[in-house]
């Protein structure tokens, strides 16, 4: 049985100020004192939800990426969230996944919150990123992404179509050629007793791997062959995105197992937060995660937390308070294996593309 200790943080954020929050939170993580292989963080963790990337920013060799390697060292963990990065003079809001031997993936927020002017100041993601970690494969996603759920969803199944971005190793006949292979980065330890990384991502019945894919594009994270050793850190594995495979190698299905936001999700809008998440998390059999904020921001907006677990049914596992929270909890792979092999509803799917 395949399990995925997970921790949620749901802060009050300081307006602005990087240096109090990474304080704050590295307090809160290295608090921790049960068993955790994966925290997570909100949107915006370092600086709350601001529209002045320009004074804000930093590059991916920066202050708050280095604190993320080092902290994710020290408590052996994988670590998530997003920040303010500058790239070749454009601004994004990234999710940096981050190992704890320094390697990382990233993923730039697709879905800008026009509304609040998002749109204006920095520049959307084209790529979804897909992250294996103990035979889990993670969705990671930022907060207004869940108003558009075909962003999210799963691939459905089919005859003779390619899936765009999307690599699956394990559904291929052999080995790779170099030049058509993603890049891969080694992967740290495994733990004793965890399903190894090359180990198919659904462990149920038999699945129909003539496959339709959505035309999503999409970083995968490929399994490169595990090592060994008594005791370390969850293993995860990063590469960078290439196009996926032909008809007569489609992707595994279910596309992912775990699907997480990371949001500075307002109280005004709390019940489609927490009504969007369940919805997401029935309609791709999945478990899903959001993870949001407390308290007011600089703009005086207040944002009442609300962070949810909830299983691939929709049955919500935990509901964050209004106050900061620290909260971790061991989701079951074989109970989401269940679920999809007594309802498999993800095999009638509908088809369908997304435009660049």
């Amino acid at each position: 049985m395949s399990t995925l200790i997970i921790t949620t943080i749901q802060p009050d954020l300081h307006w602005e100020n990087k240096a109090a929050n990474l304080q704050s939170l590295e307090e809160k993580i290295l608090g921790i004192r049960e068993k955790t292989e994966l925290v997570i963080l909100p949107e915006m963790f370092s600086t709350g939800f601001s529209m002045k990337p320009e004074i804000l920013a930093e590059g991916m060799d920066g202050p708050t990426v280095n604190w993320m390697k080092k902290v994710a060292a020290q408590k052996r963990i994988i670590l998530t969230g997003s920040l303010i990065i500058e790239e070749n003079g454009r601004y994004y809001n990234r999710l940096i996944w981050m190992l704890p031997n320094g390697q990382l993936g990233v993923y730039d927020k697709r879905h800008r919150f026009a509304y609040a002017g998002e749109h204006d100041h920095y520049t959307a993601g084209q790529k979804r990123l897909i992250a294996s970690v103990k035979g889990w494969r993670v969705n990671l996603q930022v907060c207004y992404d869940l108003r558009f759920p075909v962003w999210s969803r799963q691939s459905p199944p089919g005859e003779g179509s390619e899936s765009v971005g999307f690599l699956a190793e394990e559904t291929r006949q052999g080995k790779t050629p170099v030049s058509e292979r993603e890049e891969e980065i080694p992967d740290t330890d495994v733990e004793p007793g965890t399903r190894p990384l090359n180990d198919p991502p659904f462990n149920g019945p038999a699945l129909d791997h003539s496959s339709r894919a959505p035309q999503t594009p999409t970083q995968t994270l490929p399994k490169p062959p595990p090592t060994h050793s008594q005791s370390g850190p969850p293993t995860s594995s990063i590469a960078h995105p290439q196009p996926g495979p032909s008809a007569s190698n489609p992707p595994p299905i279910p596309e992912y197992d775990l699907l997480i936001y990371v949001a500075n999700w307002p109280e005004r809008r709390a019940h489609a937060w927490k009504t969007l998440l369940q919805a997401r998390a029935i309609e791709n059999q999945s478990y899903t995660v959001g993870v949001n904020r407390v308290g007011n921001d600089g703009n005086n907006i207040y944002h009442s937390g609300d962070s949810m677990i909830i299983d691939p049914l929709g049955e919500v596992l935990y509901h964050g308070s209004k106050q900061e929270e620290v909260f971790t909890y061991t989701l079951q792979k074989d109970k989401l294996d269940e679920v999809r092999s007594r309802f498999p509803f993800w095999r009638d799917g509908d088809r369908f593309s997304i435009e660049p």
